[in-house]
């Protein structure tokens, strides 16, 4: 597909969820904070989040490309997402514009999809260090027992199966290639002192995070 088609379709798609959310349009009251969520379909991704939201209700903003890729495949006149290159790039150009613009105006940003290497977690990265944010990197890690288990027990949300799940694993980087920050977070235990932890931090509470690792600590 050409190239402007992509950028025609991405700019399409943020102006509808700009217009159509007046959240992108609210002032933050800071930190200008970016927590990137990171790992594979169930690894407790959205979990972790979902108990930041509880612990830190309205404090912080979230963008993520499960929300965005349904609105860019309805401007490429698809009735449902399917996953080709220039879906997935005009997906990823929406999302990072959107967490640039949040984080612009004033708000913690999470920033949620598998970015699963530095490539592919480009988008949130550099929406971050444009807007001029401190970038924390959490890295969810769970084992393939454990995935599966949860592929098994689950009534609801992701709609990704475990051949997905050994598919992405394909993409996994090695973590300590990370650029940015970051937090190994095992879902397979309590994950609640992380979760308050990283709340903490996001929301201005506190300057540190326990256990987080960068290229100075290694």
């Amino acid at each position: 597909m050409a190239e402007v088609n992509i950028e025609k379709y991405a700019e399409e798609a943020y102006n509808l969820m700009v217009d159509s959310n007046p959240v992108f349009s609210f002032e933050g009251t800071g930190p200008k904070r970016l927590l990137i969520m990171a790992g594979l379909p169930l690894s407790g991704k959205t979990f972790f989040v979902n108990m930041m939201n509880r612990v830190r209700p309205g404090k912080f903003q979230q963008i993520n490309s499960h929300t965005t890729r349904p609105v860019v495949a309805q401007f490429m006149g698809r009735k449902r997402p399917v996953y080709d290159t220039a879906e997935h790039r005009a997906t990823f150009e929406v999302t990072h514009r959107l967490v640039l613009r949040v984080l612009k105006n004033g708000w913690p940003v999470i920033a949620d999809a598998t970015n699963l290497s530095e490539k592919y977690r480009a988008w949130a990265v550099d929406a971050g260090k444009a807007a001029g944010a401190e970038i924390l990197i959490v890295f969810m890690q769970v084992t393939d027992t454990t995935a599966k288990t949860r592929l098994y027990e689950r009534t609801s949300g992701s709609s990704a199966t475990f051949e997905t799940y050994e598919q992405l694993k394909l993409d996994l980087e090695p973590i300590d290639r990370c650029s940015a920050p970051y937090l190994v977070v095992n879902s397979e235990v309590d994950i609640s002192p992380h979760v308050t932890d990283v709340a903490k931090w996001l929301c201005g509470e506190s300057d540190s995070v326990s256990g987080v690792r960068s290229l100075h600590s290694r």
